[in-house]
């Protein structure tokens, strides 16, 4: 692909035994599809684009009108002549603006629309439905969906593509989903969680070895593939259990679902043999082969500390925090170190963001170390806390670390603060 024109060199055949095709010469090329399928289109001059964004303006039953993001595919002469296909976001059926927008685009429902963004990975469309098809060479999930609030869409049948590094060989057409959405660099909306909708992420097979003094379950497991972890040894939070029934040493079968705070807790413990046959997790206790694996996955950063160093070994015993993306509780547990990290290179006992690489889409290894920014202290009067936006309106001195002057604005207050805690003035 040619960055500047945007185009790609392709090479035809044609049939020129008379002679009337010559070297450099111009042309106008048609391609005939050998096949066809049905889409959604809408006029071309229906869509407006907005920054990284295409909406179209819908006419509601009521008569009113309203915004609906959506994403486009091909654009021709197909059907009447200058369309557009849209591949997310419109129904059949649905009745779209196609000119003289700009006339009604100072309604308030209108501005509200265009104002919303498109979902991201740190802000994504949540969504629940009806597992249509999943086309797991594509990696293609066809959803009959309920209504999205966030995007503005009614209850429909869409596609998503769904992100490379979920495991979905276990989900089957006609299973009631969750999921979340957000836009890819593609344009299209993808699905970056999709899982069972009973609230249970994961089952896994493990040893319970001893319930905590704060109640946690201290836990050795397998591989547990819907999440990409890795076998490990774990503390874990658990919500619904009846503790003193646990068997301890035992080997047994625990259902994980998402606590509040976006880590994963354990919600049901039972004998391996009474595992769910419909559960969202495949009966295999064994470490998948590597080839089902999904390689290339995005690196995880976490705050932590090396504790322990074993050169030999290249390995490292390290302290990190939890790992939202990952759904990991803080723990400490050894690491291997990647072939190019120099282990010579890395500190004990200090405060670090340490990166770790999946390299065969489950096992964390340690690829980088760096030294945590410090926070920065400074004098200054807490003047306003507004509890909604969770923020704090805060006169303070000169910041000397990043040449900020004495001034007042607001601040976000971390969660992991207890507002009450704050004194004004």
């Amino acid at each position: 692909m040619d960055a500047t024109t945007r185009t790609l060199p392709v090479r035809l055949r044609f049939d020129n035994t008379e002679g009337l095709l010559k070297p450099n010469m111009f042309g106008t090329v048609a391609l005939s599809p050998r096949q066809t399928r049905s889409a959604v289109t809408v006029p071309n001059e229906a869509i407006i684009r907005t920054g990284h964004s295409e909406r179209v303006i819908l006419k509601t039953a009521k008569g009113t009108f309203k915004p609906r993001l959506i994403t486009t595919g091909l654009r021709g002469t197909f059907g009447d002549g200058n369309r557009t296909e849209v591949i997310q976001g419109l129904a059949p059926g649905e009745v779209v603006v196609a000119s003289a927008q700009f006339l009604i685009d100072s309604e308030s429902a209108l501005s509200a629309g265009f104002i919303r963004m498109a979902p991201t990975d740190v802000e994504p469309a949540r969504g629940e439905g009806v597992l249509v098809a999943l086309d797991l060479v594509a990696r293609l999930a066809t959803v009959q969906h309920d209504e999205l609030d966030s995007l503005g869409w009614p209850a429909m049948v869409s596609q998503f593509p769904v992100r490379a590094d979920l495991e979905i060989g276990h989900l089957t057409a006609g299973q009631e989903v969750a999921f979340r959405a957000a836009r890819g660099a593609d344009g299209r909306l993808s699905l970056i969680d999709l899982g069972s909708n009973d609230g249970v992420v994961a089952t896994a097979i493990g040893v319970i070895d001893a319930v905590t003094n704060d109640g946690k379950l201290a836990l050795r497991h397998d591989p547990i593939p819907e999440l990409g972890w890795s076998a490990m040894e774990m503390e874990m939070s658990v919500s619904g259990v009846d503790q003193d029934a646990i068997p301890l040493g035992e080997a047994v079968a625990f259902d994980l679902a998402k606590g509040e705070d976006g880590l994963y807790i354990v919600v049901a413990v039972r004998s391996p043999d009474e595992a769910k046959p419909e559960s969202n997790q495949p009966a295999a206790a064994a470490e998948p082969p590597m080839e089902t694996a999904e390689e290339g996955a995005a690196p995880i950063v976490a705050a932590g500390q090396i504790k322990q160093i074993v050169t030999a070994q290249r390995k490292a015993t390290i302290s990190h925090g939890p790992i939202p993306e990952f759904g990991m509780p803080a723990m400490t547990m050894d690491f291997t170190l990647a072939e190019t990290l120099d282990a010579a290179t890395l500190a004990t006992n200090k405060d670090m963001m340490l990166t770790f690489l999946r390299e065969d889409g489950m096992t964390l290894v340690l690829s980088s170390a760096e030294p945590a920014n410090s926070p920065i202290r400074v004098l200054g009067a807490i003047n306003k806390i507004d509890l909604e936006a969770s923020t704090a309106n805060i006169t303070h001195g000169p910041i000397a670390e990043i040449g900020m002057p004495g001034m007042t604005m607001n601040f976000a207050i971390s969660p992991e603060m207890a507002v009450e805690d704050l004194k004004l003035g």
